[in-house]
């Protein structure tokens, strides 16, 4: 009777744990009091661990403080203030500290929060196909609470509807994209795929098939791309997978020559220009072009430490790394991701999972540099670890 409510207890906690995660991605339900919930998330998670101690690693534990100090340097030269500096690098050491076959399973316990909380957006795309975008809407949402103000700035809004928004121009396309409680598609086309890519993309339960259909639905180049990749290098040694792909690529293909919007938000963005770039690459502009140029272009201490009156036009990709941090900082990032990789590497993993996890969780980084937040190292180091299991 003690073990099953000891396991019982566990299970809440890493459930908690797995909510802390979610809360990560700022879902719109928290937009204007993230810092207050994030806060006192961890804040009840660490006076906790006490007495899950059991969960925590002691080897990981005793290199947590290195963790804490490089997140600290890299979160703050990135613009944080002190007190977000320290949340950040704290959240991420409790994350590191948990041992390995723990995290796995609040991986899984993440993956069906996160399916939970698409259901009613997904349940809308689809009504909204037949009955129209106004069923259900509730109204705008409140613009002084949306989290990137750039986008209110360039007149940007979101529209309000049970459970989920959307940007309130997507609603003038034929089709717009789905995005769940969050502030882009963007965001539910890398987690999706990240989560599938550490789940070894086994659709065994519900929550599989809801992650699958969200980054499909989310039009999200990124997802489809990061979903390629997998697919691609995992047919090379299971011949399931290419099938799969022989399957799925001619129906995407040919949806896309049916469907202007479709093929809007995917082929014709891999378009390459008369100036040599990619069409659909919207993580960049000229501002960060310019600020990237200086970077590269400056004195050394822009160069070892980046551009100190940088100011965001709002573009997001790798290149942020560097004009903001400096080659110093993009050490710092690089040296968090290898201190995790060192601990949860297995010797005797040498699987073709674990390489193609590596390379897709890198590949997102491109588009979406922000991957130092607790979410993405619990995503990282269980994609990891999850790759050895059969």
């Amino acid at each position: 009777m003690k073990i099953l409510v000891s396991v019982s207890k566990l299970d809440i906690y890493f459930f908690l744990i797995a909510i802390f995660a979610v809360i990560g991605l700022n879902p719109y339900y928290i937009w204007g009091t993230l810092q207050l919930f994030y806060t006192i998330s961890l804040a009840l998670l660490i006076l906790s661990s006490f007495y899950f101690k059991v969960i925590f690693s002691n080897r990981k534990f005793s290199l947590s403080p290195i963790i804490f100090i490089l997140v600290f340097y890299f979160s703050f030269s990135n613009g944080a203030s002190v007190l977000g500096a320290t949340g950040i690098s704290a959240g991420i050491a409790f994350i590191f500290s948990i041992k390995n076959n723990y995290l796995v399973s609040i991986f899984y316990r993440f993956k069906q929060i996160y399916a939970f909380i698409l259901i009613p957006g997904l349940i809308l795309w689809v009504l909204h196909q037949f009955l129209g975008n106004d069923f259900l809407y509730l109204g705008k949402f409140d613009e002084s609470a949306i989290p990137n103000q750039l986008k209110v700035d360039a007149g940007q809004g979101y529209a309000l509807y049970p459970f989920t928004v959307v940007l309130d121009y997507m609603l003038y396309q034929p089709i717009y994209r789905f995005m769940g409680p969050f502030d882009e598609p963007g965001v539910v086309g890398t987690i999706s795929a990240i989560v599938l890519a550490a789940n070894k993309f086994k659709l065994k339960n519900k929550s599989d098939f809801i992650v699958l259909f969200s980054g499909v639905a989310s039009l999200s180049l990124a997802f489809y791309l990061m979903s390629f990749i997998y697919l691609l290098f995992k047919s090379i040694s299971n011949f399931k997978y290419f099938f799969s792909l022989f399957l799925i690529v001619p129906s995407i293909i040919g949806l896309a020559s049916i469907n202007e919007s479709f093929r809007r938000y995917t082929f014709e963005r891999l378009i390459i220009q008369d100036d040599g770039k990619i069409s659909g690459n919207n993580r960049g502009d000229l501002a960060l072009d310019i600020a990237y140029s200086k970077w590269t272009n400056g004195d050394i201490y822009d160069f070892l430490f980046g551009i100190s009156d940088y100011v965001s036009s709002g573009a997001s990709s790798g290149k942020v790394i560097f004009i903001k941090t400096g080659f110093f900082g993009f050490l710092v990032f690089l040296s968090v991701f290898l201190i995790s990789f060192l601990v949860s590497y297995d010797k005797s993993n040498k699987n073709l999972d674990f390489y193609i996890f590596l390379l897709v969780f890198f590949a997102s980084i491109y588009q979406r540099p922000e991957v130092l937040t607790p979410v993405f190292i619990m995503l990282f180091l269980s994609g990891i670890v999850n790759s050895k299991n059969i």
